[in-house]
């Protein structure tokens, strides 16, 4: 709990020298918890651990002895002993020591024996396998820890259930949505974590992210973990994983997040067990496979053995971008060097994707033809028969419905006909692909918390009239002017589009001071280097420059500028933003490539009392963040150049101003996508505002802006799905405005705004087969199951609190709650906690800041760094392994005060949980793999506890009443706790402590072989074999189609090994392990004379 808890029982020795002797307690680097010396060589131990009475030697192993530590039990050890007298196992705590003797105190006593170290047992530090042994042997504890106790393991194993047991879900301060569920569970599900997230801009690929990163940790705390980002970005992530998903509570983890700019660097992530790449199209677009930084970038991923790409862009039409991708994924699948038949396979699932989205059930009639143009491409799918033949059937021998009212159910089958094959041939089965408008749609209707964006809105165009900007301007038409007229001389159309190119990047830097954009020309013209770095001209971007030649009259233009010019351009679009600003709290400020944006920011510092933040590439990546964190704090204007573009969330802006526009729509929606993201408090979409010219369309810049506006759309919904064809129309675009000047733009409005039409057309036919399908129908709905569980946290509350805090059975740390903010802290109370030395040792690396925190979600998402109390915070997760080694409440034995006669009873609170060993068999059965495995166990069927309580003398109690009065908690006014004074009491009823054991374990028997049998347990079992064994023959379906379409695809093998493991993973629900981890005996009736309560 705290850095100064340290283990006692560790004396300082030298280990090579120390005399090891039969019986001393030590400690190996392999063995969990203490071992006990059984033997010895020269140089070899052989040591034993305990588990328990009836297996006192769980583990026995030679381990050389210069490995080993000597250790002392420190008071408070529980520990057991066979009687020398009986043989009967007793158990009890250690108090002291003398040499090799130890003092130990019987349970409910104040008497000590003084026993030798050699006769002693510990146990090792694995949760108890039966508390039936615990109870036998009378280590039996007072009523008080088992209420306590039970409580907390029931919220624990209700917790691990909701979540699947993949706790970051839980434990991370972030709202909970399907989509971003389903992808983490997904992910962590799998024995093989490598995965393509390409959800659309702003539905939260981060957030998907954080959860498997924070999983990862929990999982392994020594975890190394890797994140390459752009350099503006890695701050963000640091402060997203630092503030939401809480990372720094994992001090013996590595995490680094490295730079896009410095591949040199990456070779040092290199055999990490995480890799996440954010941006990772920007990496992947090389010609080669050698060329940096993709080869460094291949050298890291395939050296890892979970991976995660993050790229919002769409990548399937750029054949070799997508490959690249994949190829990360998996090298042996996805060639680099067969890029030709990737394309082919694109270009066939093409065509089924058409055929696919032809089908509608509102045009019945094409359902025959589609459904053969279907069949043609893939005629060894019996699935695809099946379902289509449901739906023909509906129809006439003239494809007319033949029940109207049967159309719905028409709808629904054509449904489940796009599904199977969506699902089935998707190019690659580990792409995560989730897309807005089905995320928002999903949303309206489902339970948890609704996922909203911010939206658009229309811009306003504010005009600036001031001579120095529209100096700019004039020069912009100038150039296009006698560019046009060499061409038409010429008559050299052919080059039109080089010219285009040119004018795209000109025009980005018009607007505003023309310094920019005079700049740019001298670099095309004279190539000054220090202009092209002035103007923030890309690699890309002076290559277009370069590309066109030199037109003689373009370089009679003059492109020398005043200082006073240059001042009053600057004054005149500061007095704009100073207006708006002072009418709007938090105002962003895109300048674009360029020195627009420092200009800017120093002359509004100078000349006003706004509050003005900077994001520029002028003055580096810490200073930004610093900046951007002081904006989003206390309002005012952040200027920006395009370096706040990609990744940077600004969602809290209510008004976006647009100084420059970028020459792409592409650019200008990873623009608009730092507002319009996902918002939790219905924020309005912000207010855009485009600064341009008196002038109007007759401009470039307004011309481009009614283009923007009115014919690609991008101010009322995202293109970023659009990609592929914005690029295809940009190049006749530009050429149309080289040749006709900005009536050229303006005159391309009604075909752009066809031609996109086009193209999301058959960006849908794709994501048909490409966004993520559920194949779990009928499986368990995480996000609404977490949602359910979030609303009982007051239940969490008092169960962690009642089992830590100081109450009576209890583990005495304290307990305080802030009434204004609801966080609660637990820490260390007057006396020490009643934990186990070792346990007690172990929270020393549980930092205290994850002992702050709350219970309420809400109030987490409202106060940054504030951490939940769920499963999978370490504090949370100490205490839960102290609830399952501990002992403590694990057997419990009173004498309850009743009328009647005597009757004894034996209660049995068990966890009944999925059986795993079967699919295990089937994997290589490391760490990461069995976890994956438990994971799609809990999803099928959720681990929970029962209660069955069995008279002693035979049969099941199922009288509601009786059972009432059996689980009413200990009271020591009423009942009489069995200590080991009071024993005989107990015994004698049994007629003897041999007749005590082979009751409870009857009974034992009894309990279980109903519990197994039980209606609820029957019913849960039944509901998820069925839901598990129809989304296997899903599945087996689908690995028969895909292996029959190898023209299609070609990652199919993966998927059989996934169909077995499901398969075996079915097979085993019916029959679940049921485990006890609490059980109590307890006498109902009067109390003999003489014997009071307590």
């Amino acid at each position: 709990m705290a850095s100064e808890d340290r283990d006692p029982g560790i004396p300082p020795a030298d280990r090579a020298s120390y005399p090891f002797r039969f019986g001393d307690f030590v400690l190996h680097p392999s063995i969990p918890g203490v071992a006990r010396v059984a033997a010895s060589d020269d140089v070899r131990l052989r040591v034993e651990c305990f588990d328990s009475v009836s297996q006192p030697v769980a583990l026995d192993q030679w381990v050389l002895a210069k490995d080993c530590s000597p250790y002392v039990l420190s008071r408070e050890s529980r520990v057991f002993w066979a009687d020398p007298d009986t043989a009967d196992w007793r158990a009890g705590r250690v108090v002291g020591h003398d040499g090799r003797d130890y003092f130990v105190r019987l349970p409910n006593t104040e008497f000590d024996l003084r026993i030798s170290g050699e006769q002693l047992r510990v146990r090792w530090d694995r949760p108890i396998t039966d508390p039936m042994d615990v109870l036998i042997v009378g280590g039996n504890e007072t009523g008080y820890f088992r209420d306590a106790r039970l409580p907390l393991l029931k919220d624990l194993v209700a917790q691990r259930g909701a979540c699947a047991g993949i706790s970051a879900l839980l434990s991370s301060a972030v709202e909970v949505h399907p989509h971003q569920v389903r992808a983490a569970l997904t992910i962590l599900g799998d024995p093989v974590q490598r995965y393509l997230l390409a959800d659309e801009v702003g539905l939260g690929k981060t957030i998907e992210a954080g959860y498997v990163i924070r999983q990862v940790l929990t999982d392994d705390p020594t975890a190394r973990v890797a994140i390459m980002a752009p350099n503006t970005l890695r701050r963000q992530w640091q402060r997203e994983l630092r503030e939401r998903f809480f990372v720094n509570d994992f001090t013996q983890a590595v995490l680094r997040i490295g730079a896009h700019e410095t591949p040199e660097r990456w070779a040092d992530y290199r055999g990490f067990d995480l890799l996440v790449v954010d941006e990772a199209h920007r990496l992947v677009e090389v010609a080669d496979a050698s060329s940096s930084p993709y080869a460094e970038l291949v050298s890291v991923a395939h050296s890892v053995p979970r991976v995660l790409l993050l790229s919002a862009t769409p990548v399937v039409w750029h054949e070799r971008t997508y490959l690249a991708l994949l190829h990360l994924l998996d090298p042996d699948i996805y060639r680099w060097d067969d890029l030709a038949g990737f394309a082919r396979r694109v270009e066939t699932r093409m065509t089924l994707a058409r055929a696919v989205f032809s089908m509608d059930s509102a045009f019945e009639q094409l359902l025959p033809t589609a459904v053969e143009e279907i069949a043609a491409l893939i005629p060894n799918d019996p699935r695809f028969r099946l379902l289509a033949d449901s739906a023909l059937k509906l129809l006439d021998a003239n494809g007319d419905l033949i029940d109207q009212p049967r159309r719905p159910e028409l709808a629904v089958r054509i449904d489940g006909l796009r599904a199977h094959i969506g699902e089935t041939y998707r190019l690659h089965r580990r792409v995560i692909r989730n897309r807005r408008q089905t995320v928002l749609r999903e949303s309206e209707t489902d339970a948890t918390l609704p996922f909203s964006v911010t939206g658009r809105r229309r811009p306003v165009m504010l005009a600036v009239d001031e001579a120095a900007v529209e100096a700019g301007h004039d020069l912009l038409l100038a150039w296009q002017s006698r560019v046009a007229k060499d061409l038409l001389d010429r008559r050299d159309d052919d080059n039109a589009e080089v010219y285009g190119a040119v004018l795209g990047v000109l025009a980005s830097r018009a607007g505003g001071s023309p310094v920019d954009l005079r700049d740019a020309l001298r670099w095309r013209w004279n190539v000054d280097l220090d202009a092209a770095a002035r103007a923030g001209l890309t690699a890309d971007e002076r290559e277009a420059l370069h590309a066109a030649p030199l037109v003689a009259s373009e370089t009679e233009l003059d492109v020398s500028v005043s200082e006073g010019g240059e001042a009053r351009s600057d004054a005149a679009v500061a007095r704009l933003l100073q207006t708006v600003a002072r009418k709007h709290h938090h105002v962003v400020a895109f300048c674009g490539p360029g020195l627009l944006a420092h200009r800017l920011t120093d002359l509004l510092r100078q000349s006003s009392d706004l509050h003005v933040a900077e994001h520029t590439d002028a003055i580096g990546a810490e200073d930004c963040e610093t900046q951007v964190r002081s904006w989003m704090d206390h309002g005012g204007v952040l200027i920006a150049d395009d370096s706040a573009e990609d990744g940077l969330n600004l969602q809290i802006a209510d008004v976006v101003v647009h100084c420059r526009l970028p020459q792409s729509p592409n650019r200008l929606e990873q623009r608009l996508g730092r507002v319009d993201r996902y918002s939790s408090s219905g924020h309005k979409p912000a207010q855009q505002i485009i600064v341009s010219s008196p002038a109007g369309e007759f401009t470039f810049l307004g011309a481009w802006t009614a283009l923007l506006v009115n014919g690609f759309g991008i101010f009322t919904e995202s293109v970023s799905t659009l990609q592929a064809g914005i690029e295809r129309v940009l190049s006749e675009v530009w050429r149309n405005g080289i040749l006709d000047g900005p009536r050229g733009l303006a005159d391309a409005v009604e075909w752009v705004h066809a031609a996109l039409v086009d193209e999301r057309r058959d960006v849908d036919t794709v994501d048909m087969l490409d966004a993520i399908y559920e194949s779990t129908a009928g499986l368990r709905d995480i996000a609404n199951a977490i949602g359910e569980l979030e609303a009982d946290w007051r239940k969490m509350q008092r169960a962690l609190s009642v089992y830590a805090g100081d109450g009576p059975g209890g583990l005495r740390l304290s307990v305080r709650e802030s009434s204004p903010t609801s966080v609660v802290k637990y820490g260390r109370g007057p006396v020490p906690p009643l934990m186990t030395p070792r346990l007690l040792a172990r929270s020393g690396i549980v930092g205290r800041q994850t002992m702050v925190g709350a219970f309420n979600r809400s109030v987490a998402l409202r106060l940054p760094e504030t951490r939940l109390f769920r499963i999978g915070n370490p504090f949370v997760d100490l205490v839960a392994d102290v609830v399952a080694i501990d002992d403590r409440g694990q057997a419990t034995a009173y004498w309850r005060q009743h009328s009647g006669s005597a009757q004894a009873f034996f209660g049995f609170d068990y966890l009944i949980e999925a059986d795993t060993s079967l699919a295990i068999a089937v994997t290589d059965g490391n760490a990461q793999s069995k976890r994956a495995l438990r994971r799609q166990a809990d999803r099928l069927l959720a681990p929970f506890m029962a209660r069955v309580w069995v008279h002693a003398a035979g049969g099941v109690v199922n009288d509601e009443d009786l059972i009432g009065i059996l689980n009413q908690p200990y009271d020591p006014r009423r009942d009489l706790n069995i200590n080991h004074n009071r024993a005989s009491v107990l015994l004698d009823h049994f007629g003897g402590r041999h007749q005590y054991a082979e009751s409870a374990r009857a009974a034992d028997a009894t309990a279980r072989d109903y519990a197994v049998r039980s209606a609820d347990l029957v019913a849960r079992c039944s509901e998820a074999s069925t839901a598990a064994t129809r989304s296997l023959a899903i599945a087996r379906a689908q690995v028969k189609a895909r292996q029959a379409a190898g023209r299609l695809l070609n990652d199919t093998e993966s998927m059989l090994v996934d169909v077995d493991i499901a398969t075996r993973l079915t097979e085993a629900l019916r029959t679940p392990t049921v485990r006890v981890v609490s059980v109590t005996c307890c006498v109902l009736g009067r109390l003999l004379a003489g014997v009071g309560a307590g």
